[in-house]
């Protein structure tokens, strides 16, 4: 598994891995510009009329029921975040979801 930033020149970072499952193999036939796919979740934003303005991305190349997709994390200006699916074989958004940072951390008052 790896990880590297693509803000400025590309540079590695050390990941730990917590799952004990093994990887399945990606295909590496793919050619992908992030720019377009980051225009793609741009343009399914306006059409699910999701609000706010895209501050920070994370991809990760995965397979998901054997099919390899590109996940990305994306935080939002709004307290919000989106978890997209984008199918690399079809260049297609497939899953589009947005959770508040709200709905993730449970406020627990005391009684």
């Amino acid at each position: 598994m790896y990880s590297f930033k693509v803000t400025g020149p590309v540079e590695f970072v050390n990941v730990e891995n917590f799952d004990k499952r093994p990887f399945e193999e990606l295909s590496m036939n793919y050619t992908f510009d992030l720019k377009e796919i980051m225009k793609s979740v741009e343009g399914r934003m306006q059409e699910d009329n999701i609000k706010g303005n895209m501050k920070k991305l994370m991809f990760s190349l995965q397979k998901l029921n054997g099919v390899d997709y590109l996940v990305s994390t994306v935080f939002l200006d709004n307290m919000a975040m989106l978890k997209v699916n984008y199918d690399l074989s079809e260049e297609k958004i497939t899953d589009i979801e947005k959770k508040s940072f709200l709905d993730i951390f449970k406020i627990k008052r005391n009684k």
